[in-house]
């Protein structure tokens, strides 16, 4: 939750929609909370739950059949 607002932020600057960024970063959280097992202490956390959520903005445009950009387009910019 301390990082929320981070996250929500990189959510937003890829999905503009506040509905469909609030999903994707609701998807985010759940996501994250089943994997945290996962979670690398002393990795950069905020990293790995952007990673989470770029992959849950793909699968979102792919069920939605929403035009954007392309993985690899999505992946340069949040390099």
């Amino acid at each position: 939750v301390r990082h929320q607002s981070l996250v929500k932020a990189f959510v937003l600057s890829l999905q503009p929609g506040f509905s469909e960024a609030d999903d994707v970063l609701q998807e985010t959280f759940l996501v994250a909370t089943r994997r945290a097992a996962d979670y690398v202490v002393g990795t950069n956390f905020v990293a790995w739950v952007c990673t989470i959520a770029r992959l849950k903005l793909l699968e979102a445009r792919r069920k939605a059949g929403t035009p954007g950009l392309t993985e690899e387009a999505l992946a340069a910019l949040c390099e």
